[in-house]
């Protein structure tokens, strides 16, 4: 019998093993509908995040989207009513318009970041939280803030007939849109490659 054969029953049981400790933990995680209705067992109440690094980074992350969280809407106020424009000194033609697109920003930062913090607490309750998507719940506000704007922008000049584009004159049908552009950025994202392909066109390999 040959060293590879007398190995291989070895090598098969310890695969048989990580498969089966594989399913198990799978089983073991718990749904958003279960953390969210089951009541805790009591004997699990600890928190699984023994690691220093991890819950610095877990709280890092928490208190940076509650502070956007509440500075976001205090903005919002000083733009809404003037505030920020006279202290630029804008002139008369520029304040509307300046208060409209920094509605927007704001509007989808608001959005973006009710959306980090909604993952951010699902996905430490249910123990999915992953320190190498930091920068995706960091940089998720200021990104959907700039798409929204986009999204502002593009219904202003006709690109996109979602409704009548007057409509934006109301500083509260931009905050609702940008919010609205902000959590689903996804779907704004998706909507706005279909402009792309309708202005400059597939680019489709040919084979």
């Amino acid at each position: 019998m040959t060293e590879h054969s007398m190995k291989q029953p070895s090598e098969q049981s310890t695969d048989s093993t990580s498969v089966a400790q594989y399913s198990s933990h799978v089983q073991q995680q718990p749904s958003i509908a279960q953390i969210n209705c089951e009541p805790t067992i009591a004997e699990n109440w600890q928190t699984k995040y023994t690691d220093r690094n991890a819950i610095k980074q877990i709280c890092k992350e928490a208190i940076y989207l509650v502070c956007l969280l509440i500075c976001i809407p205090i903005l919002m106020l000083l733009v809404w009513n003037g505030w920020i424009a006279q202290f630029f000194g804008l002139n008369e033609p520029f304040i509307i318009g300046f208060r409209n697109n920094a509605l927007a920003w704001l509007g989808g930062m608001l959005g973006g970041t009710l959306f980090s913090i909604k993952w951010l607490y699902h996905s430490v309750a249910s123990y999915t939280w992953y320190q190498d998507r930091f920068l995706w719940r960091v940089l998720t506000p200021p990104l959907s803030g700039a798409l929204s704007f986009a999204i502002i922008l593009l219904i202003s000049s006709g690109f996109i007939n979602i409704f009548d584009k007057t409509a934006l004159s109301n500083p509260s049908t931009i905050v609702g849109l940008g919010f609205l552009s902000g959590y689903f950025s996804d779907s704004a994202i998706a909507k706005m490659t279909d402009v792309a392909n309708t202005l400059f066109g597939t680019l489709d390999k040919k084979k």
